[in-house]
């Protein structure tokens, strides 16, 4: 069920968005199961919320603290993006205007991750677990006739 989710709601909403770079954050996504709860949970990148959401600018706006984060920033992950994206960038500058300006989200990035509420996400999720939940008091009913009966 929750494979149906990503494949039919939530990576299409994030490629109709163009927000693709590298596939990190799609090749990311995966299921973890609880399977003493009969729960599960879809996970992906760190950043997901950031994705969508933007980015406020860092709290210390002092120079020095912003350089000192740019430098670590654009030396990994921004360093990556900028790859990833084929910018011609300097990802130092790329990450000091982060720190010091804070992102946006892409387009209509901020309904990204609203793509779970949505009447027809829910309704997805709604006749699965219905069908589920069917299938599993049927198949209870039967055990229970049959030990009625030994």
């Amino acid at each position: 069920m929750l494979q149906g989710v990503i494949d039919n709601f939530l990576l299409p909403r994030f490629l109709s968005l163009k927000m693709e770079a590298s596939g990190e954050w799609r090749d990311s996504l995966e299921i973890q199961p609880f399977a003493a709860e009969n729960k599960g949970v879809i996970r992906g990148r760190f950043y997901s919320y950031w994705l969508a959401k933007g980015r406020q600018p860092n709290a210390d706006q002092d120079p020095k603290a912003l350089r000192a984060w740019a430098v670590w920033a654009g030396s990994t992950f921004i360093k990556k993006w900028v790859q990833d994206k084929g910018l011609a960038a300097d990802p130092i500058a790329v990450a000091y205007n982060i720190a010091k300006n804070g992102t946006k989200a892409k387009g209509k990035g901020s309904n990204l991750l609203e793509v779970f509420e949505e009447p027809e996400c829910r309704k997805y999720v709604e006749d699965r677990m219905r069908a589920i939940l069917t299938a599993r008091v049927a198949d209870e009913l039967r055990r229970s006739a049959l030990n009625a009966f030994r």
